[in-house]
């Protein structure tokens, strides 16, 4: 049961996020690309569905503590620089030498591009043979939840979010966040906890939470030429495994489904093209992806069939 110390304090909290950064959804693209090679292309058009891999498994996994690091450093600068008070000192030492809790939240990604025909996509994510699938900017997924859309169309807890690359950005929201938990705790209210220890168990969790609000849109700006776009969902779902990089990887399921798409089914993806990658053989290449599509309940007016004329050397 939370007591009134604590409630008071939550209240206080709920305040500070409305002065924060603005984190709301950018307006959606009219269209977004995932990247595979030749074996994802054709474990998509088999299962009908992609794969969107825990947070805690990306491939690069610099990009989920990117934000947290950013932090660390600002809170530590701050201890060095500034006489706080004790409170706001215990809190800032906290923040500056515990670990995120991973553990205490669950999400997916599944990650597009706003590019098509990108290079640095090609070369990441198309092996031998690469493929860009088109979606509409709308995709959400499991149509039978779709009632009255939330957002252009898509459903509540799977949302598409622009990466922000902006390294000022990133630091002022970071910044700002600490300011204000430092502004709390110099509050009559804050300086009442008899343990210090207490006061900055009941804030922490917040400021952890924002910092992980920011960890899935923020990324290094030395990606920027990625244009990323991630399909997030929050909560545990069910669950494979796949084998990865280093260790076992579990991802879930996203069935996708368009309302814009001019031919909306929930039995198909809603691709609405699919582009082939380099490669030194492109009239095959465009006659392999065409047969493909068409064998798998793709027809020409349903999704277009591109090719990259990139040079073949990635």
């Amino acid at each position: 049961m939370i007591d009134q110390q604590q409630d008071k304090t939550n209240h206080a909290l709920m305040g500070i996020q409305s002065l924060l950064p603005d984190l709301e959804e950018a307006p959606l693209p009219s269209a977004v690309y995932h990247y595979t090679d030749s074996g994802g292309l054709l474990g998509i058009l088999e299962s009908g569905v992609l794969w969107a891999t825990h947070y805690r498994y990306l491939n690069d996994s610099s990009e989920l503590r990117y934000i947290f690091d950013l932090a660390v450093q600002v809170a530590a600068d701050r201890l060095r620089s500034r006489n706080d008070g004790p409170l706001a000192r215990a809190f800032l030492e906290y923040v500056s030498t515990e670990a995120p809790p991973y553990g205490d939240t669950v999400y997916y990604l599944c990650c597009f591009s706003e590019a098509d025909n990108s290079l640095s996509q090609w070369r990441a994510y198309a092996g031998r043979q690469g493929f860009s699938l088109g979606f509409p900017g709308d995709i959400t997924f499991d149509p039978s939840l779709i009632s009255v859309p939330a957002r252009q169309g898509q459903t509540a807890g799977i949302t598409l979010l622009k990466i922000e690359y902006r390294a000022d950005f990133h630091t002022e929201y970071a910044t700002r966040l600490i300011q204000e938990l430092v502004n709390l705790c110099e509050t009559e209210h804050m300086l009442s906890y008899v343990d210090p220890k207490v006061a900055v168990s009941h804030i922490s969790p917040f400021y952890f939470g924002q910092l992980e609000r920011a960890s899935y849109r923020f990324k290094h700006p030395d990606f920027s030429d990625e244009r990323e776009w991630r399909l997030v969902s929050w909560g545990p779902r069910a669950e494979d495994f796949r084998v990865g990089a280093t260790t076992l990887t579990p991802y879930t399921k996203f069935r996708l489904f368009s309302a814009s798409h001019p031919n909306p089914s929930i039995n198909h993806l809603p691709l609405a093209a699919v582009r082939h990658g380099p490669t030194p053989l492109p009239d095959e290449a465009k006659l392999a992806t065409d047969r493909l599509l068409t064998a798998k309940g793709y027809p020409s007016n349903y999704c277009q069939r591109l090719g990259s004329e990139t040079p073949v050397r990635l």
